[in-house]
Formats: C-alpha cells, sequence, structure tokens
C-alpha cells in the first residue's frame, strides 16, 4: 500500500488529492505543516514515464540525471517535460480526511506564493483556510482549465478531532519526503517498511 500508482491517484479512498475533483465544485482545505515532523513544505520536480507513472526529485539535475532511458511520457505528440511542484498536507473539508496536495500548475503555486507574502492578511498557509476551484471552457485540443485559490479567514478554531487526526498523522505516517521514492505520504510506517 505504500507504493504510489496512478490508480491510487484517481481512487476515491486515496491519500493524494486529484486537482480533477474540483470538477465537482470548489474544495476547503486547511493545510498543517510542521518542518520538524517531515510535513513541512516540501518542494521538487517531477516528470511522467512511459509507463505512467511519475518520477519526482528534489532538483531537477537529480530528475535529468535519472532519466529513464526510454524517455519520458509522450502525450500530443510531445514528450513530457519536467515540472516544479510544491507539495503540503492538508485537511480536505469535502472528504473529512487528510490528503497530500501536489501542486504543478504554475497559477496555483503563484496564488498561493501571494497569499503567504500578504503577511498583513494572510502569511503562513496554516493560519487560515484554502478554497481551491477549477473552470474548464471547451473540450478536446481547445479546452482551457482554470485554477482558483482563496484564503479565507477560519470563523471558528480547527475541530478538536481534526487536531488530533493531525497529532495521529505526524506520529505514525511516514511524510512527505516519501514523494521521492514514488511513496505515499500518509501511509503508515507500517505499511511502507518491509518486515
Amino acid at each position: 500500500m505504500g507504493k504510489y500508482t496512478p490508480a491510487d491517484e484517481k481512487s476515491s479512498g486515496s491519500n493524494w488529492f486529484k486537482m480533477t475533483s474540483l470538477d465537482d465544485g470548489p474544495v476547503r482545505v486547511t493545510f498543517f505543516g510542521d518542518e520538524g515532523t517531515g510535513f513541512g513544505e516540501l518542494t521538487g520536480y517531477e516528470c511522467w514515464k512511459k509507463d505512467g507513472k511519475p518520477m519526482r526529485r528534489q532538483t531537477l539535475a537529480e530528475l535529468l540525471e535519472d532519466k529513464p532511458s526510454e524517455g519520458w511520457r509522450v502525450e500530443k505528440g510531445e514528450e513530457d517535460k519536467p515540472k516544479f511542484f510544491l507539495a503540503r498536507c492538508g485537511y480536505n473539508h469535502s472528504t473529512k480526511k487528510f490528503n497530500t496536495f501536489m501542486f504543478s500548475q504554475k497559477t496555483i503555486r503563484q496564488q498561493l506564493e501571494s497569499l503567504v507574502e500578504n503577511t498583513e492578511d494572510f502569511g503562513d498557509l496554516s493560519e487560515y483556510d484554502i478554497i481551491l476551484s477549477r473552470k474548464s471552457e471547451g473540450s478536446g485540443e481547445s479546452k482551457k482549465v482554470t485554477y482558483s485559490v482563496q484564503g479565507v479567514q477560519r470563523k471558528k478554531p480547527i475541530a478538536p478531532e481534526v487536531l488530533a487526526e493531525w497529532k495521529r498523522v505526524t506520529e505514525e505516517c511516514v511524510g512527505l519526503p516519501a514523494i521521492f521514492n514514488d511513496g505515499d505520504p500518509l501511509s503508515l510506517f507500517s505499511e511502507s517498511v518491509p518486515f
């Protein structure tokens, strides 16, 4: 269970947040992140292999050095290009569970950075909630997708049961660095370590 596969990302029980789930409507997220626990913000580079699985590394140089001999996935006649990503763990209010959120879309990352830089009203992402939304126009090759990120001040404190679950996650789960080994950051240590 500790290994990531594209099927995991699509399943409803997955720990990975799928951006296409925003087609069902906006999602409210409470981001958490404790640098000392392996659940602080994580950045790196990813590209998709021909077998449909992602390869993720901390630096672009590491990703290019480890490029598969058969090359990257080809879509629409072009080979995939490495993308920078930002990863965080957060509480998804729609599903009422923690997810790993990976953002390789530049527009999302820029909007998140803008909120962080606006220290007067927002600042650290764990101090307020985020509303993520997606809008699609057109179809097929002409389909255009835009994403929106909105910071929202909390009207009440984070529920005690959510805080208790976050405590469990930080104590029992492997953490965001597992991404670089094709792992699921929210899998339990006992599920990830072979005995």
